[in-house]
């Protein structure tokens, strides 16, 4: 990797005792044509306890050159860790002024039960208005048991749809079970059985009304990583009649921390008898295992090459962050229930209402009911010629900041020892840098980049308090990177 584009997306939360805020960001972009093109930069602010305090989404406008607004996502908490009311907001570009969209609430949140709320602002009355509510039952270790979405409608909440869960002695989901509200009680719908052991063989049923039975409608052998939920090779059937026919198949590997480092897909066509590869996706992290980089590419059949793809790359702060990539067990236009992640947690799919995406496009949509004070969660689909693949993408924060920022990648040389810090910050004409932990280092270089990526300066510097005079700068987040061979540390820089 080039060190200018380290510069954009390695930078280190920016160091100092007095400072009770750490800033992320995630930088994105898309692939068309073989292209890769600016796509959005999010921002993400936490408190001391990293526990998040905004979400704000950039998107990259090509005529200017520029970041623009687009969401923000403001929390506010109630002693907990748990966010009470999350505030969605769009810009309006127009009147440059944030307009409410939705706000998520949590009126009960206990050991034994959680609600969410959401409501949609109505600005010809300039009030919020119920949309819909989902509730989830536990039982005695945390473990969600029953999760049940309702639609608000005239004055009243209505019963729409449930899913139901059962676990084994490794608190693995076991079987869930999907049922619809059938006016008067709950009717069945779809059903899903695991088996972590042996074959590793999950079996999924349709509900026949008719005759009061479950049928299988496909199975799936997963090899599990040892341990663990996390498959490393899946191949799914569907059921024809007496027989079985091929349908996908995958592969994923997976680092010491048991985070993915790369996955891939391939549908089976039944024409030519053959594998057709679907997408692939490749993680790296930091030496904290704190989340790096992931690339997601799909397969143009018609130039039989890797085409459109996206990729994201995460700054590396106090709050360290790990990331998860957890594929959706059901694709379609119900709540889908997503595996565990690591830590056990059950995620819930695809907010009410949102659209497919477009033939040949990909979907990233902050998903605020599964996510928490400290998970971000985004629901992402891919479209890959008229063919659906969603995954959820989970960044976890630790409650505790780390007390050394690092910027290395997994397979990049680290000196724990080493770091810098620079004062004042934020700064105006200049800032002193301090690199005593840098004798014996060799030679050391300075750059200082904009969070586009567009190098400003460049300077040799040597071990010791150092001033460092700015050029004319408008006011803003800029970076600060020190290297010497291939040792690479950052911090962010404020300029007012």
């Amino acid at each position: 990797m080039k060190k200018s584009l380290l510069v954009v997306i390695a930078c280190v939360a920016f160091y100092g005792a007095a400072l009770s805020q750490t800033t992320d960001s995630m930088f994105s972009e898309t692939r068309t044509n073989g292209v890769w093109q600016k796509n959005s930069l999010d921002i993400i602010s936490r408190d001391a306890s990293c526990s998040i305090i905004s979400l704000l989404s950039l998107l990259w406008d090509e005529s200017s050159h520029k970041w623009v607004n687009s969401a923000l996502s403001s929390y506010s908490y109630n002693g907990s860790e748990t966010p009470s009311k999350v505030l969605y907001q769009v810009w309006d570009a127009t009147n440059n002024v944030w307009v409410n969209v939705s706000l998520f609430i949590t009126p009960s949140y206990t050991a034994t039960k959680k609600s969410f709320i959401s409501q949609y602002w109505d600005a010809s009355s300039n009030t919020w208005v119920n949309s819909y509510k989902i509730t989830e039952n536990l039982d005695g270790e945390g473990r969600t048991i029953s999760s049940e979405f309702d639609l608000y409608s005239g004055t009243e909440w209505q019963k729409v749809q449930r899913s139901l869960l059962s676990y084994n002695t490794d608190n693995h989901v076991s079987k869930s079970i999907f049922q619809l509200w059938g006016g008067s009680d709950w009717v069945n719908n779809g059903k899903t059985t695991y088996d972590y052991t042996g074959k590793g063989i999950s079996y999924d049923y349709l509900w026949d009304n008719g005759n009061s039975v479950w049928t299988i409608f496909r199975r799936t052998y997963n090899a599990y990583l040892s341990n663990t939920a996390l498959p490393e090779k899946s191949l799914g059937q569907l059921a024809s009649g007496s027989n079985w026919e091929n349908a996908f198949r995958s592969n994923a590997s997976y680092n010491n921390d048991n985070n993915l480092r790369s996955a891939s897909e391939q549908f089976w066509d039944a024409g030519t008898q053959t594998w057709i590869n679907a997408f692939r996706l490749n993680l790296d992290y930091y030496a904290d295992a704190s989340q790096h980089h992931y690339q997601y590419e799909n397969w143009d059949a018609t130039t039989n090459s890797w085409g459109y793809g996206y990729r994201t790359y995460s700054t590396d702060v106090l709050c360290p962050q790990n990331l998860q990539i957890v594929p959706v067990s059901t694709i379609n236009k119900r709540l889908a229930l997503l595996s565990q992640n690591s830590t056990g947690k059950i995620l819930l799919n695809r907010m009410p209402e949102t659209k497919a995406p477009s033939n040949n496009s990909i979907q990233k949509i902050f998903n605020p009911l599964a996510s928490d004070g400290k998970n971000i969660v985004y629901d992402v689909t891919v479209n890959n010629s008229g063919k659906e693949y969603a995954y959820e993408l989970v960044l976890s924060a630790a409650s505790k900041p780390k007390s050394i920022s690092s910027s290395t990648t997994e397979n990049a040389a680290t000196t724990a020892q080493r770091s810098f810090v620079i004062s004042p910050n934020p700064a105006k004409n200049y800032f002193n840098i301090n690199l005593s932990s840098w004798k014996n280092a060799g030679d050391i270089l300075l750059k200082l980049s904009d969070v586009s990526g567009n190098q400003i300066m460049q300077q040799k510097m040597v071990a010791g308090m150092q001033r460092v005079n700015l050029p004319s700068l408008q006011k803003g987040l800029y970076v600060v990177v020190v290297t010497s061979g291939k040792e690479i540390h950052t911090q962010k820089l404020v300029v007012e």
